[in-house]
């Protein structure tokens, strides 16, 4: 990790640091940041093992994979809840396209027997 986290050379470490690197700040994690709504620039996601500089990316809002607590115990930062929706939500979804695939192919099938 290349983020400075000596408190002489650093005077803005907050519990977000901690939270993100743990209480030794030397946690390894994965970070997702992308462009905060009413950014004046494009959206962009930057994905990273690292810390990223919250203004790399625009003005950027960072989420981790996991949270570190006061223990230093390692929580994934993914609720069960959230996971459900994305797994139902894209479930369908590529159910979805492959019956449209399916369809195609049908279709294709028939225009070619018909030729």
């Amino acid at each position: 990790m290349f983020h400075n986290t000596e408190k002489l050379f650093n005077h803005r470490l907050t519990s977000n640091h901690y939270e993100i690197l743990g209480k030794e700040l030397n946690q390894e994690n994965e970070i997702i940041a992308f462009t905060t709504i009413g950014s004046p620039a494009k959206f962009s996601s930057l994905a990273s093992n690292s810390l990223i500089d919250g203004h790399f990316t625009g003005d950027s809002q960072l989420l981790s994979l996991y949270t570190f607590d006061s223990e230093n115990q390692k929580h994934e930062n993914i609720t069960d809840w959230a996971l459900n929706q994305f797994q139902t939500h894209y479930q369908s979804t590529a159910k979805a396209e492959a019956r449209a695939l399916a369809r195609a192919d049908e279709s294709e099938e028939s225009a070619l027997a018909n030729a």
